[in-house]
């Protein structure tokens, strides 16, 4: 199947401490939404950073959008990209009334009604008591990151870079997640992707095109599901198994190898 990339990796290395991730090639369709399918220690969390430009330290020639040279060669490209993450993302003290003010400040695009309309979606608790906005630290895991989710998807980007959006997230609104970026997908005529990255990936079969599976550091295999579901028919003896029996197969064959079992 062609497609253009919406983000080209050429090169990427990055290593601290045991751990080496080295990507020789990475490229992430236009136009779909693309599952970063690893267990915990993968490297999954460390290649999107390196995509969203929190690290700046790693090696490689990165394209975004088959135009701009690298994440900060224009303010542009931030602008067109929506990154959720598990870690600090907004400052401890702020508050929820304050996350929507300083979203607003930093991107042209945010917008605040549709930011209150995917907070009711979510069904994001924001209020505390006396009605006084809760703080960052007061939220629940899953909270936060319903209030990433909302920030993003109030704007209007080309992308989102996602990191296990779906694990503190219960089965209801992990299902409300992948109908989201399904919409977002959808809303963009073709010009809107998604990169997302999950340990569990049966949360996110659903909304994936195409998949990644990431083991020690690196991509062991790549490909559109439908293709996948072909090549590893094999696995299942009905000729049909689920993106989670291709990526234990693929992992426990990489780990022999690699062990040299």
């Amino acid at each position: 199947m062609n497609y253009s990339d919406v983000i080209t990796g050429i090169g990427i290395h990055k290593s601290y401490g045991k751990f080496e991730l080295s990507i020789p090639e990475l490229h992430i369709p236009k136009g779909y939404a693309t599952a970063l399918i690893g267990e915990n220690g993968a490297g999954k969390t460390t290649l999107l950073n390196i995509l969203a430009g929190i690290r700046l330290d790693a090696k490689g020639d990165f394209t975004y959008f088959e135009k701009y040279k690298g994440i900060e060669s224009d303010k542009a490209v931030k602008e067109k990209i929506g990154y959720v993450g598990p870690d600090n993302y907004y400052l401890p003290h702020w508050n929820t009334k304050q996350v929507k003010e300083i979203t607003s400040l930093l991107f042209n695009s945010f917008d605040a009604n549709r930011f209150d309309l995917f907070a009711r979606e979510l069904a994001l608790d924001m209020e505390g008591n006396m009605n006084l906005p809760k703080k960052v630290t007061e939220l629940s895991d899953g909270n936060r990151m319903k209030l990433m989710l909302c920030g993003v998807l109030a704007r209007d980007t080309e992308m989102l870079l996602l990191d296990e959006p779906a694990s503190p997230l219960d089965p209801l609104m992990r299902d409300k997640l992948c109908e989201l970026i399904r919409n977002y997908m959808n809303e963009g005529a073709g010009e809107r992707s998604a990169f997302f990255s999950t340990h569990n990936v049966a949360d996110m079969e659903a909304v994936t095109d195409y998949a990644m599976i990431m083991e020690n550091g690196t991509i062991v295999e790549q490909g559109f599901v439908n293709e996948l579901k072909e090549k590893y028919a094999h696995l299942k003896e009905d000729g049909k198994p689920t993106l989670t029996d291709i990526s234990v197969a693929v992992m426990k064959e990489h780990t022999r190898l690699r062990l040299g079992m």
